[in-house]
């Protein structure tokens, strides 16, 4: 096959730019940023979705179907050490990014009702909310599922790390930007 575009696809680049990873029909695909043949690096009953490198390379993340709800999950580049990172149980995680320095996993999280910005120590396993969604103005759903407002998604740190990048759902999708010592 040779594939030369897609919808619902979401890809990182290598921090070298050696490597693509891209998320294609359920699965992430490994393949050489010059082109050439991919391999899967995940099976497509995952339906996993929106990879990201860490600065150094050595570990990406996404988010995955299991278990009956999304959560967030990191990997080797090459496939091995697959972990789920967020809380198991009820709700869902997706959206993550990592620190400059690829110490901490950032996403967002619904565990507790509409999505929170919640960061991940990798080392120590700490793990806090940033930014909780009833303080973004989160409203409950009425009607369908996707007409929810002040969810805090694609929480985002700025490459210093003393600042936080996010969108608030709503009407109109909000960003905002806020030190990651404000309270």
């Amino acid at each position: 096959i040779t594939m030369t575009e897609g919808t619902n696809m979401s890809t990182a680049v290598s921090p070298d730019g050696a490597r693509i990873i891209v998320a294609l029909q359920g699965a992430l695909w490994t393949l050489p940023s010059s082109g050439g043949a991919a391999t899967a690096l995940t099976p497509a009953e995952m339906d996993a979705q929106e990879p990201v490198f860490s600065a150094d390379g050595k570990l990406v993340a996404f988010y995955a179907f299991s278990k009956d709800g999304w959560s967030v999950w990191t990997m080797a580049p090459d496939g091995t050490g697959l972990t789920q990172r967020s809380e198991a149980g009820p709700g869902d995680a997706r959206y993550p990014s990592f620190s400059p320095d690829g110490a901490t996993l950032l996403y967002s999280s619904d565990t507790e009702g509409g999505y929170s910005a919640v960061s991940l120590n990798l080392n120590s396993g700490e793990r806090k909310t940033l930014i909780d969604a009833r303080s973004a103005g989160y409203v409950p759903p009425t009607g369908s599922y996707f007409q929810k407002s002040g969810n805090v998604v694609y929480p985002t740190m700025s490459p210093d790390g003393k600042s936080l990048a996010y969108i608030v759902d709503g009407t109109s999708d909000t960003l905002f930007v806020r030190g990651l010592t404000d309270s």
